[in-house]
């Protein structure tokens, strides 16, 4: 479904940005390119949708890195429990070293 909200976020774009022959350097660029098209609420909906960007980037990122170091640590003749410990310890130990660096 992201790749879906992806594909159409460029397709407007793309619309906007060439009836306009606006060129974008950075994201302020990009947020009032989009006023044509979404009015003035333009610069809260890219800002809401780089927001969530970052947000689902946040939480994928360090599961996909505990699973591989997880599987990595556990020897492959322990059970899955032990497996699954590793992966969910690693896991929080993401969480918690992002959370103390938030701080």
């Amino acid at each position: 479904m992201t790749g879906v909200i992806g594909a159409f976020v460029v397709l407007a774009c793309a619309a906007t940005l060439h009836t306009t022959g606006s060129s974008v350097d950075d994201a302020g660029d990009a947020a009032a390119a989009l006023e044509p098209l979404a009015g003035g609420g333009a610069i809260l909906l890219f800002g809401a949708g780089l927001l969530g960007a970052a947000l689902l980037a946040a939480s994928i990122l360090p599961l996909s890195t505990a699973y591989p170091v997880g599987e990595a640590r556990t020897p492959s003749s322990s059970s899955a429990r032990r497996s699954t410990r590793c992966f969910f310890r690693r896991c929080s130990s993401s969480w918690r070293g992002w959370r103390a660096t938030r701080t």
